[in-house]
């Protein structure tokens, strides 16, 4: 059996996610947190990757989009 995960994996880990975050555009980040708060009409909060982990906005955004295309939203507070 073969062990990928030995090694260097954690070194690896923050090369991916130096070059992720260097690649990262706050101002496409801000556009698109302006235009999903006007189409949906929900805040997202001040932080913006938090304010859409619950997937509640997101959902909302899909069916200003395309009505009806998500038919229950779980508002589960556990998220």
């Amino acid at each position: 059996m073969t062990h990928f995960n030995k090694g260097s994996s954690h070194r690896l880990s923050a090369e991916v996610k130096n070059k992720i975050a260097s690649k990262y555009d706050d101002q496409a980040e801000e556009d698109l947190h302006n235009w999903i708060e006007a189409v949906t009409g929900m805040s997202t909060g001040t932080n913006f990757q938090l304010g859409l982990k619950d997937g509640i906005i997101l959902c909302e955004l899909r069916n200003k989009i395309q009505p009806g295309s998500v038919k229950r939203v779980n508002e589960s507070s556990l998220n």
